[in-house]
């Protein structure tokens, strides 16, 4: 027989109107695209007091997506500048955040439903890199080594 608890669950997060809100990451996972580089699928909340969306963002390490990479890092305040070479991993991820506009993109499978989709990552005034990324980059990584994630200091997202 199933046992679970009640949380006052409700179905799915809401749908977003296009325009600005605040996003958060709680959730990424390291996995290769199709065509083989690696890739972070990221989950975010997106929203602002009055509703919140989660949506899944991918972020591919190729020479052809390394700009939508380099915006996600600056809308986090996390963009060390040009010419810096830094290693980060999918959970350092977790617990960044910053802005974003959101747009509405129909289903592939469903073109009759409409879903919140990020449009453009919004830089963030300050930047202010992990210095750890940039020391990774500095020193060979060892096979299986993983690196903690904190929660960046001033989380004022407000959900």
């Amino acid at each position: 027989m199933p046992y679970m608890r009640l949380e006052g669950r409700q179905e799915g997060l809401g749908h977003l109107e296009p325009g600005p809100y605040f996003w958060k990451v709680t959730k990424a996972e390291h996995q290769y695209s199709k065509n083989g580089d690696e890739q972070f699928v990221l989950t975010l909340l997106v929203g602002n007091q009055g509703v919140q969306a989660e949506i899944k963002e991918f972020l591919t390490f190729s020479e052809k997506a390394y700009w939508r990479v380099e915006a996600f890092l600056k809308s986090a305040g996390m963009y060390a500048g040009d010419g810096v070479d830094i290693h980060f991993e999918a959970l350092d991820c977790v617990g960044l955040h910053g802005s974003c506009t959101v747009k509405d993109e129909p289903g592939r499978n469903d073109p009759s439903k409409t879903y919140s989709r990020i449009d453009r990552w919004l830089e963030a005034n300050n930047q202010n890199p992990n210095p750890a990324w940039i020391e990774r980059a500095r020193k060979p990584t060892e096979q299986g080594t993983s690196y903690s994630s904190s929660d960046p200091a001033g989380d004022d997202i407000p959900f």
